[in-house]
């Protein structure tokens, strides 16, 4: 990811919060895709006090995520990387609600209901994964 679009979606992020000031323990963050920056971002979510969280991605942690994907560590190789940030994300801040599915977005009825509830959703999924946009931009519009 190039750091203009980075900072583009830093800066929505912070637009987002900025029209809720003191309402982020009453938001819901959606973020479709957990590996790299998504798992990054959900970690960061969590620290700062978001109140519940909702996470989907079908892929497990391989040996090659240990350098880039938090949790990633060499004793959840061949885990499910939703299940497997749910446990460390609850570690952060047990009072956080983590809604997680092990099978990602796999079409319009599943993106519908993934971003029913959601404040703000995110999609962070692998490029290549759909032949064709993604099911959540389809349903929104416009995501982050």
């Amino acid at each position: 990811m190039s750091d203009g679009i980075w900072r583009n979606h830093l800066t929505e992020y912070w637009n987002f919060f900025r029209r809720r000031p003191g309402n982020t323990k009453k938001s819901t963050v959606a973020i479709a895709g957990v590996g790299g920056i998504g798992g990054l971002l959900a970690e960061r979510l969590v620290r700062i006090g978001i109140g519940a969280i909702k996470i989907t991605d079908p892929g497990k942690f391989e040996l090659s995520n240990i350098n880039r994907q938090f949790p990633s560590n060499t004793t959840n190789v061949g885990a499910h990387k939703v299940e497997v940030l749910a446990n460390e994300l609850k570690k952060i801040n047990p009072d956080v609600s983590i809604c997680f599915d092990c099978d990602g977005i796999t079409g319009e009825a599943k993106a519908k209901d993934f971003i029913k509830g959601a404040d703000l959703v995110v999609d962070e999924m692998d490029f290549g994964l759909y032949d064709k946009p993604s099911p959540c931009k389809e349903k929104l519009g416009k995501t982050i």
